[in-house]
């Protein structure tokens, strides 16, 4: 990884994992975080990505989606829901496992 630099924050790609990506993105701090993951993220394109990504990117999907599903009947579900319910009414969104919306 490169030195930090005050200044700008580097995101590295590692080679190893996505071939096509050859290039360093550099940043400057008053753009956020989470602006450039969004840039990075919407500048993908799925026929390009390696099958290998493809892959795991399906199996976390469906691991977080379960993980979602069998925690909802957990206490600690129920507690979020009565504090979320306690400031906000239901939505329209579905909550996997839940019937709140």
């Amino acid at each position: 990884f490169p030195a930090f630099c005050p200044s700008v924050f580097v995101i590295h790609v590692r080679k190893c994992r996505m071939a096509h990506v050859n290039t360093v993105h550099a940043l400057q701090p008053a753009a956020g975080a989470t602006k450039a993951v969004v840039q990075f993220v919407a500048a993908l394109r799925a026929d390009t990505l390696p099958a290998e990504v493809v892959h795991y990117a399906k199996r976390h999907l469906l691991d977080t989606i379960g993980v979602m599903i069998a925690g909802a009947a957990g206490d600690v579900a129920s507690r979020a829901e009565a504090a979320i319910a306690s400031v906000r009414a239901p939505g329209t969104i579905p909550v996997p496992g839940r019937a709140r919306r």
